[in-house]
């Protein structure tokens, strides 16, 4: 799929905006820009302005709604331990190499905007790291809307994949082929459509039929009737 624009572009104009309107002056808020009616705020309150706090800023992904899932594997056939999430398996060094965690429900909390990565946490709100997906999804970059989109289409049977394979790249080269056969089909549609009377037609084919009239010419020596219009002399040809 041809883009236009790449998504660390579309990124990087979205904080301009938002930075632009930030010091833009706005008639609703009395001429002020919205850092200085912030600022303003600020001056005139007794109450402080809650922040969060630097140590859990990096928590940010917390915000997003938890998915409680069960820690999967097995010793004897060889399957390091997981969690599903989404139609894909998540996994991380820690998790791998604790086997006590093989039943276990855990708390994760995935990234909407890059479903490749997600984070997870004891029900007891102890850190196991950053978890990492597994097989074909971690090639491409996908929000969580595409990945059920594509899971979707799966289902429907208009999509097949597996292993290492990047759904995401599967999606792309479905698309492109359906839009040339699209096109191709517009165009035998138009090819076998009747061509409208008029320039449509062939000029060989309306000489040779014999019901065509051809056209009458004035003859030069056809007499041109004067019409009386008082002062004015008009010739009708």
């Amino acid at each position: 799929m041809d883009q236009l624009i790449t998504l660390p572009e579309l990124e990087e104009l979205l904080d301009v905006t938002i930075a632009n309107y930030h010091a833009t002056p706005h008639d609703g808020l009395n001429g002020r820009t919205p850092l200085e009616a912030l600022q303003l705020a600020i001056a005139h309150q007794h109450a402080p302005v809650r922040t969060l706090p630097h140590l859990l800023r990096a928590r940010l992904h917390q915000l997003q709604p938890v998915h409680l899932c069960t820690v999967r594997g097995s010793v004897a056939r060889g399957v390091a331990p997981y969690i599903s999430l989404y139609g894909a398996r998540y996994s991380n060094e820690v998790i791998q190499r604790t086997s006590g965690l093989n039943g276990a429900r855990i708390r994760v909390y995935p990234n909407p905007a890059d479903m490749r990565e997600a984070w997870a946490y004891l029900p007891n709100g102890a850190e196991l790291g950053h978890l990492a997906v597994l097989e074909g999804w971690r090639y491409s970059r996908h929000t969580i809307r595409l990945r059920k989109h594509i899971l979707r289409q799966r289902r429907l049977g208009k999509l097949r994949f597996a292993g290492e394979q990047d759904p995401v790249h599967v999606l792309s080269e479905a698309q492109r082929r359906l839009r040339k056969r699209t096109r191709k089909q517009a165009t035998a549609i138009m090819q076998a459509s009747p061509q409208p009377p008029g320039d449509g037609l062939d000029p060989a084919s309306s000489a040779g039929s014999p019901t065509a009239t051809p056209p009458t010419r004035r003859r030069q020596t056809d007499a041109v009737v004067p019409v009386d219009l008082g002062d004015l002399k008009v010739q009708n040809r």
